[in-house]
């Protein structure tokens, strides 16, 4: 007997990953049996069952799948030779043999098509996606945990998970891309990369993977209320199904969408903002902190806010600049009133005591995104600073209006 495949592409000649994509995973090629005579004529009288098989030549370990068709009946009116379609369920590169029955007691040579492949999968179906805000409900940009979890399954023709699709075979990259309100702004490029990630048994999974919507480079922007994460996969045999984003266009995107969509959140553009404080220096000072966001117009404070950021009254995060007049260190000691709760956190400067009047020159080192903008360069980069004056109950009387500077 012969076998010949009469679909193209289908000589896979190095059995490895490196070969041109043949058909899908359980997607049909042509399969043709052949009976011959020994002077390699047509033996058109030929009627008889064919056992069909294949064998897995890589990847190496893998799954071995199934044949659609096991046995095909060649009969009188086949004339010795037919042609049908065959399929493969799995991933890789195949052997395909087969072995027919006696004919009149005698026996027939098997046949064996070698290095047949590749074969990969017919699509990536997303099974389930998340996205969880770092600080409950909002993420501030710049903040590192927001988290994203998703699983992905490679699958053959049938949607049934193709298992061999990994190591070499896979070729799909994940890629997020971001919008805000459908509004046709790409924010994409603000989205940190995913490290490598592997396919195992043709499943991608990530739970809680760490990620950071990053701040502009100078200036403040935002509010993200409505921040859509998707997903890309790139493959150039098959693609993510039921793809529902386009990043780069507002409204419905079909049949130009591109990702899936996995979730949205709240993204805000954050600063922690200390109060100058004065008073008397018999008596303790509360000095007001409060976690503000860019609402768009100016900065407020961040109601949404309770523990995000987690106050302390060590050194760090705090650093004591300087101290001016009777004033000194030690003479003050300092301490945690109240977390941050409803966007608002005090700490308290014990009094220094009578001849100790004078000024704490401070500042609270806070992480990246909730620094602020000190030194007129608009890029945001800079620590909160302010005053705590002891010995003094109003403003000084040659200055005669006092105006805090509101960013």
């Amino acid at each position: 007997l012969e076998l010949s495949i009469n679909t193209a592409n289908s000589d896979c000649s190095s059995a490895d990953s490196g070969c041109s994509a043949f058909v899908a995973a359980a997607d049909n090629f042509s399969l043709g049996v052949t009976a011959r005579c020994l002077n390699n004529a047509l033996a058109s009288d030929y009627i008889g069952r064919v056992a069909l098989s294949h064998r897995l030549v890589s990847p190496a370990s893998g799954q071995l799948g199934s044949l659609a068709t096991s046995v095909i009946d060649v009969s009188r009116p086949d004339a010795g030779s037919v042609t049908f379609d065959q399929s493969i369920s799995e991933v890789g590169v195949f052997d395909l043999s087969s072995t027919p029955s006696a004919y009149f007691s005698k026996t027939i040579d098997t046949a064996t098509l070698e290095d047949i492949g590749r074969f990969y999968p017919q699509a990536f179906h997303l099974q389930s996606a998340s996205v969880t805000p770092a600080c409950g409900a909002f993420s501030y940009m710049g903040d590192n945990r927001l988290q994203t979890s998703y699983q992905v399954f490679a699958v053959n023709q049938n949607g049934n998970r193709t298992f061999n699709y990994r190591d070499a075979f896979a070729f799909a990259t994940p890629t997020l891309v971001a919008e805000n309100n459908d509004n046709g702004i790409d924010l994409s490029a603000r989205l940190t990369d995913i490290d490598t990630i592997n396919w195992i048994n043709g499943e991608l999974r990530l739970t809680d993977v760490d990620l950071t919507f990053s701040r502009p480079a100078t200036g403040v922007d935002g509010p993200y209320q409505d921040l859509a994460l998707g997903l890309q996969l790139n493959d150039n045999d098959a693609s993510l199904a039921a793809v529902d984003m386009q990043a780069g266009s507002s409204g419905h995107c079909a049949p130009n969408c591109d990702a899936r969509q996995l979730g949205s959140t709240d993204v805000r553009f954050g600063s922690l903002y200390l109060a100058n404080v004065f008073g008397p220096e018999t008596m303790p000072l509360q000095q007001r902190l409060e976690a503000q966001y860019f609402d768009g117009t100016g900065f407020i404070v961040n109601a949404d806010d309770n523990g995000c950021f987690t106050l302390a009254a060590s050194t760090p995060p705090i650093t004591e600049l300087s101290y001016q007049g009777e004033l000194d260190s030690g003479e003050t000691n300092i301490s945690v009133l109240q977390t941050i709760s409803a966007g608002v956190g005090f700490l308290q400067y014990s009094a220094p005591g009578v001849g100790n009047s004078g000024q704490l020159n401070m500042s609270y080192q806070v992480p990246a995104w909730l620094q602020t903008e000190n030194s007129a360069d608009d890029a945001y980069d800079d620590d909160p600073a302010a005053s705590i004056t002891f010995g003094q109950f109003r403003g000084h009387d040659r200055v005669i209006y006092w105006r805090e500077i509101i960013r």
